[in-house]
């Protein structure tokens, strides 16, 4: 599926390239029939662009969806090993309710061991701010971005 899902994306971009192209010069783009005309550019290649991203979105591998996600919490982490508890804090926050807005449907286990994984360390974070410094026995890598 994955592989998949690059290859749609891979002609996504070209297609956008395309009409790019096509709209400033159609005879580049445009190399059957007669009428080579900026309005042919947009039904080839413009409809192609819009069809191959919607594809290439519904079939987005679980991974490449929670990326952005795994990010903010390494970013966290930083924050946290730095001292800086309120940042910590925000981006914490900003990683579980990233991970409530997406629609993972295929690897429910693992975002729902990735929302773990940032609630434990948002709590973590929280006390280290309530109390001064780092708490306990708290390990980055237990939180699987470290």
């Amino acid at each position: 599926m994955e592989t998949i899902y690059y290859t749609l994306a891979a002609l996504a971009t070209i297609a956008i390239l395309m009409t790019i192209v096509g709209l400033k010069r159609p005879a580049l783009v445009v190399r059957w029939g007669e009428k080579r005309t900026r309005g042919r550019v947009l039904l080839y290649y413009g409809i192609g662009a819009v069809v191959l991203s919607s594809l290439s979105q519904a079939v987005m591998p679980d991974e490449v969806r929670l990326e952005p996600v795994r990010e903010r919490l390494e970013r966290a982490r930083r924050e946290y090993e730095s001292q800086d508890y309120q940042d910590a804090i925000r981006l914490a926050e900003g990683a579980i309710r990233e991970l409530n807005e997406k629609k993972v449907e295929g690897s429910i286990d693992g975002a729902a061991l990735l929302a773990n994984q940032a609630q434990a360390f948002l709590d973590s974070a929280k006390a280290a701010e309530k109390e001064g410094g780092f708490v306990g026995e708290y390990s980055v890598g237990s939180c699987g971005v470290g």
